[in-house]
């Protein structure tokens, strides 16, 4: 019975939710607890898996505050008492507190409410109407207009219908009877966790955004000079790095121009280093070491002389004509498969210096073209 729960993560999902509401409107006080609450959360990650890179910002998101309301349901009870806690240690709005955690969970369990009820109310085999609606409904005003635009984009990617089913081991009939069932069970969670902010009159519009925007005084504390904001969290400067080629971004020293209608110029400063995204710096080896220091003339002169003595001491060690012959081919070959190692490891040498350089550079932006020109013209 397990495994085909497991194979069948639509129906876990449902029946994981079906028992939160009722908990909710047990009349018991309607306490939720969080170790109930994030598990069936965990649950729905798959689905956020299963949509794609239109979708993959909800998913790093979601996971991630998921967890933190794991990890919680080791010292807090209920829903109820994580709130509580945050308010009384006043950082309810904090980012990264257990409270906006749960308010951005919430949003994750609403966009896939809204979702199946689109496909419910849809015929066709396309994702991209249910899909569009469902990110503008509940995600598109929390975002700005980078991760809007990429998401935009990451519509066209999105699967089929046929193909979520299959992914969810469901056939049409089965997958609305679960998809019903999750919207159905999932309204009055949702509403509960919304009731437990808009009863502390602490509202649910908080800003979903991807970049903070330090006060006077934190900039001053940080000897930022440049007006710099940074990444609320590091998988969207992930994100944002794979969606570069969808976006027109003008560099203007250590800011980033994001189109003419955008009118404020906006300096990011990735909260994660250079190296989280793009490795440590990497060593050269062996022959690499050796050629680094040869200049392209050089290293030609060096590929000349090892394939002209390859084939003149392989012609000489012959004791008669075809002898010789025969090795001056035999080392010949040698000596061109030398060169082409010479040859092979420049465009290496100058990646692993390129890669060094980003690597290492605190600010990938500030790379300009006359830095990526001198490592080519080695």
């Amino acid at each position: 019975m397990a495994e085909e729960a497991e194979k069948r993560p639509l129906r876990q999902i449902s029946q994981s939710f079906k028992e939160l509401a009722s908990a909710v409107t047990s009349g018991n006080d309607g306490d939720v607890r969080v170790a109930s609450f994030s598990h069936a959360c965990s649950l729905v990650s798959i689905l956020f898996g299963c949509l794609g890179f239109a979708f993959k910002f909800a998913e790093l998101d979601y996971v991630a505050k998921v967890r933190d309301l794991k990890e919680a349901a080791n010292s807090l009870d209920t829903l109820q008492s994580l709130l509580d806690l945050d308010v009384k240690s006043n950082s309810v709005r904090g980012g990264g507190s257990h409270s906006h955690n749960l308010l951005r969970v919430k949003r994750g369990l609403d966009m896939v409410k809204v979702l199946f009820e689109q496909i419910l109310a849809t015929d066709g085999n396309s994702l991209r109407d249910p899909a569009s609606v469902a990110y503008a409904q509940v995600f598109s005003a929390y975002h700005g207009w980078a991760i809007r635009k990429a998401v935009s984009a990451g519509m066209y990617a999105l699967p089929t219908k046929a193909q979520l089913l299959r992914k969810l081991n469901e056939d049409e009939a089965s997958a609305r009877l679960e998809m019903q069932n999750y919207v159905t069970a999932s309204a009055p969670v949702i509403q509960y966790v919304d009731n437990l902010f808009l009863s502390r009159n602490l509202g649910i519009d908080w800003p979903h955004a991807f970049f903070l925007i330090p006060s006077n005084e934190e900039e001053k504390e940080r000897g930022n000079k440049h007006g710099i904001c940074r990444f609320d969290a590091p998988w969207a400067a992930l994100f944002l790095c794979h969606c570069s080629h969808l976006l027109t971004l003008v560099g203007h020293k250590r800011s980033l121009k994001m189109n003419r209608s955008c009118k404020a110029r906006v300096a990011l400063v990735w909260a994660i280093s250079s190296e989280a995204i793009f490795g440590y710096e990497k060593q050269l080896l062996g022959l690499e070491k050796l050629l680094e220091g040869m200049s392209a003339p050089t290293r030609y002169g060096a590929c000349t002389a090892i394939v002209v003595g390859s084939l003149t001491t392989g012609y000489a060690l012959g004791s008669t004509q075809n002898a010789a012959l025969g090795g001056a081919v035999a080392l010949g070959v040698v000596g061109g498969a030398t060169t082409y190692a010479l040859n092979s490891s420049a465009p290496r040498i100058a990646a692993l210096h390129l890669h060094n350089k980003v690597a290492t550079c605190g600010y990938p932006t500030s790379l300009t073209k006359e830095d990526i020109d001198s490592i080519v013209n080695k």
